[in-house]
């Protein structure tokens, strides 16, 4: 008599505990991937926002393209005879004082920007998304930084122009970067004293304020041996604290 076939075991089918955790295995995957596209795509679209507001506000522009190497052309118009009748190229002297104006104007106006940004509200809005918490920052830095290209760009441009050739190439190019990293760290600096206030929008206008005061009570756009000799010692008094 021939053997009968072995009959052909049926799957087992799933729980409802089983389906139920395959579920949430999808689900937390799902959420996962969303957060994470989410994360990457929120400095990338921080820049954006900064950037079209930034071309949007003229006030912004005029102080990133215009202000930095016009101060820089009337101090030379102004001093640039006297000091090129003793042999100094006061328009190489002024490059690098309008560069550290330029990327200093570019923090107090970040700070201000993220200032506003709290007071209306969205850094409160973005804490609740699943987003980064330095992507409020990071993007601001990022559209500071392309800021300061413009104006270190353009203020390098009047330089040549008015002065006589750099001793190097690679000399004038670490200057840029130079003062393209002291622009990132007054951002820093300014942007967490205008978030740690009671008041950011009135600390960030106090930071903008005493700004240009600063400068010209320094040696960045007259040596100190061109002051006349009662300002000599406020100078120095204000150079060495």
């Amino acid at each position: 008599m021939p053997a009968l076939p072995t009959p052909l075991a049926l799957p087992t089918p799933p729980t409802p505990s089983s389906r139920l955790r395959r579920t949430d295995h999808d689900g937390l995957r799902a959420a996962g991937h969303r957060q994470e596209t989410v994360e990457r795509a929120c400095p990338c679209g921080a820049v954006q926002r900064n950037n079209l507001r930034l071309r949007r506000n003229s006030a912004s522009l005029v102080s990133a393209l215009v202000i930095p190497w016009m101060s820089m052309l009337a101090f030379w118009i102004v001093f640039g005879h006297a000091a090129s009748a003793s042999g100094f190229d006061y328009a190489l002297f002024l490059t690098a004082a309008s560069m550290f104006q330029a990327v200093m104007f570019t923090a107090g106006g970040s700070s201000m920007a993220l200032a506003v940004d709290m007071e209306s509200g969205l850094l409160a809005r973005l804490r609740a998304m699943p987003i980064r918490a330095m992507v409020a920052v990071g993007g601001r830095m990022i559209t500071d930084l392309l800021r300061a290209l413009l104006s270190v760009g353009a203020i390098v441009v009047i330089g040549l122009i008015c002065a006589r050739n750099p001793d190097s190439v690679g000399g004038l190019l670490l200057s840029c970067l130079t003062a393209l990293l002291m622009g990132q760290v007054l951002v820093l600096a300014f942007c967490g004293l205008a978030l740690r206030s009671h008041h950011p929008v009135q600390t960030a206008g106090l930071i903008q304020g005493v700004e240009m005061p600063l400068l010209m009570l320094s040696t960045a756009f007259i040596p100190i041996a061109a002051l006349p000799d009662w300002l000599e010692p406020i100078i120095s008094t204000c150079r060495s604290r």
